[in-house]
């Protein structure tokens, strides 16, 4: 089953959102689980009385999977080190590894539940998730990427879908005045009722300058006039390859 994503209420994760960050890249683990300040079952203590949401409850707490965390491959790379993304024609598009983050966030969403008190605001929920990120910037700094796992509320265009919760991967463009999100995926259903977004393309696999890749996830970009690659992800790789506006695939170089 196919899940449209609400973009509107990820606009609303992102507004209420806090975190804290921790540096865990000494550990043996490449992505441990970080340590947090907020106290739990608490969402309410920094309440604005302008908020659209009248109340909060908590609704718990959750980690990464480990097989999500697998499709963050270069997260652990070595302080300095770059990828290198190369065509059928042996060019060469390398991108240095940057900022890297590993903390716990607090996410508010709306519940579309009306308050009783005021049937203008509504019900929200918040959660306490680990975030992790690390960021891809090309050697002419013309592109810089962030790549991020986390979970969140499942949703529709229209509401929130039940209950579940589960792992999506971002990938953000930097743009002259914002990020762009330009990929959106689930990588761990969780507890969602889909297995992917609307828009998400699963392949079983998918050849790319005489290499076979399996289990690949990518997305629709027929319909976006702003993109500048398509990506393609998997367990064994994570991001291996990008393919621009004319067709031409950049293959990760082993």
């Amino acid at each position: 089953m196919n899940i449209k994503p609400f973009f509107y209420l990820i606009m609303v994760l992102g507004i209420f959102s806090c975190s804290n960050d921790d540096d865990t890249l000494g550990s043996e683990e490449c992505i441990p689980t970080p340590k947090s300040s907020f106290s739990n079952e608490i969402c309410q203590d920094d309440i604005d009385p302008n908020d659209f949401l009248c109340e909060y409850s908590y609704f718990g707490s959750y980690l990464l999977s480990e097989r999500s965390k697998n499709f963050l491959r270069h997260y652990c790379e070595p302080t300095g080190s770059f990828l290198r993304y190369v065509n059928s024609e042996g060019d060469v598009m390398t991108f240095d590894v940057k900022r890297r983050r590993n903390r716990i966030q607090r996410l508010r969403y709306s519940t579309g539940l009306p308050c009783e008190i005021d049937s203008m605001k509504q019900k929200g929920r918040c959660i306490h998730r680990q975030a992790t990120s690390y960021n891809l910037v090309s050697r002419d700094g013309s592109i810089e990427l962030t790549i991020e796992a986390g979970s969140v509320p499942e949703a529709s265009q229209t509401s929130v879908q039940g209950d579940g919760i589960g792992d999506i991967l971002e990938i953000l463009r930097k743009t002259d005045s914002s990020l762009s999100i330009d990929f959106r995926v689930i990588i761990n259903q969780g507890t969602f009722v889909g297995d992917k977004y609307q828009d998400q393309e699963n392949y079983d696999s998918l050849s790319f300058n005489g290499k076979m890749f399996n289990n690949v996830i990518s997305s629709d970009v027929r319909f976006r006039t702003d993109f500048v690659f398509k990506y393609y992800v998997n367990e064994e790789n994570g991001l291996f390859a990008l393919e621009d506006r004319e067709g031409e695939v950049w293959v990760l170089e082993n």
